[in-house]
């Protein structure tokens, strides 16, 4: 009877399957690692660590839009020398901008309670 091999996910061999060990990776995979690879060390990196974020880029000076076509809402770059036009159905006839407060002041005023 033939012997079960499978390949490792490090050296990428085709090992026998008694030589293989499936480590965990991240929460809902594992790795199969032969015992050459295993011996070496911690290769795999994990996944689930956290990476530093990156400065969020002041968003709050671009103007926004509604496009009344499609009632599609977006920011537009106003170092831009392109046209503004709405970037879901790209029409330009029906943008007008879009006030951030005028839509709390609305949902205040008609009494709606929570």
């Amino acid at each position: 009877m033939e012997e079960r091999r499978i390949i490792c996910d490090h050296c990428r061999k085709l090992v026998s399957i008694s030589k293989i060990k499936f480590i965990p990776q991240g929460k809902n995979s594992s790795v199969a690692l032969c015992s050459n690879c295993r011996d070496k060390g911690p290769v795999i990196e994990d996944k689930t660590t956290k990476k530093p974020l990156k400065p969020v880029k002041n968003v709050e000076k671009r103007p926004q839009f509604v496009c009344d076509r499609c009632r599609f809402k977006f920011n537009v770059n106003p170092d831009s020398n392109k046209g503004i036009a709405c970037p879901y159905c790209g029409k330009s006839d029906l943008l007008r901008r879009y006030d951030v407060n005028a839509a709390d002041i609305l949902v205040k005023s008609s009494n709606f309670r929570e």
